[in-house]
């Protein structure tokens, strides 16, 4: 437990950083579509690929985007992008760092769960094995030996 628990709050704190850097970099800007493209509609979730400009920093881009199915030209959309003005996912919220670290705590506890209960089959299938081995040979040298001391045959 104690091994899982720090693995589990160290890989909250990379996670943390890294999701919070996500959101000090990445920024949302809204981008007017150029061109829809409403045959490469994605399904089930009603969104559409479309082509999309916007600027940042006086520098205008112009790139694929998802907008919803009813989206049309000229349409505004909100997109991401980082400080150089490029297109990036939607950062992720620092709460799933605790989710990632709950996680990854739960699976290294199973699994030394799992190596620990493993180990004790064996070691006790092995003991077993041993004492019936044990006890088979004495068994054999009673049978054999009638009482279980040598005798002489005249």
């Amino acid at each position: 437990v104690p091994i899982a628990a720090a693995v589990g709050t160290e890989i909250h704190d990379s996670r943390r950083h890294i999701y919070a850097e996500q959101i000090h970099n990445h920024h949302p800007v809204t981008a007017t579509i150029t061109t829809d493209n409403a045959a490469q509609q994605d399904w089930p979730i009603n969104t559409v690929t479309v082509t999309a400009r916007w600027s940042v920093n006086g520098a205008e881009h112009t790139d694929e985007a998802k907008a919803a199915s009813t989206a049309k030209t000229g349409d505004p959309i909100e997109i991401w992008v980082d400080n150089n003005g490029a297109q990036v996912p939607v950062p992720t919220p620092t709460a799933f760092a605790a989710v990632e670290a709950v996680t990854g705590a739960l699976i290294i506890w199973i699994c030394v769960a799992a190596a620990a209960a493993t180990l004790f089959y064996i070691t006790r299938a092995s003991c077993h094995r041993a004492r019936l081995t044990g006890w088979q040979h004495d068994l054999d040298r009673l049978i054999g030996h009638g009482d279980g001391h040598t005798t002489s045959k005249p």
